[in-house]
């Protein structure tokens, strides 16, 4: 399934913890957003399908106008391009299913933590 991530050219913007993935064709990528890893909250299935489908869709105003900033300077329309006309349904849940194996939700250490009591 890494292979739907590859063809798509995922591994020119994005990298995932503990995956060898091919170099970038460019010598510096506009922007590297790492995935994968130990998380506190890992994005559930359906959130990993919108976030590819609709990539903006929960973007912070600061970080979107940072994005913007890039892909102006880059001359590029936007730096998440939508593949929704050229990804087949099966490289989508092949996606989802490679990125969703790659975090490992962390558990909160509330040992020694005291409750407040009401």
């Amino acid at each position: 399934v890494e292979v739907a991530f590859i063809d798509l050219g995922c591994h020119e913007c994005h990298t995932i913890k503990g995956v060898d993935l091919p170099a970038p064709k460019l010598e510096t990528p506009l922007i590297n957003i790492n995935l994968g890893g130990e998380v506190y909250r890992v994005k559930s299935y359906g959130e990993l399908i919108t976030s590819i489908v609709n990539p903006n869709h929960i973007i912070s105003p600061q970080y979107r106008r940072k994005l913007d900033e890039i892909a102006k300077q880059n001359n590029v329309e936007t730096l998440m391009p939508s593949f929704n006309d050229r990804m087949t349904v099966t490289q989508l849940i092949d996606l989802v299913t490679f990125l969703d194996s790659k975090y490992k939700k962390l558990r909160p250490d509330y040992r020694g933590y005291s409750f407040p009591t009401y």
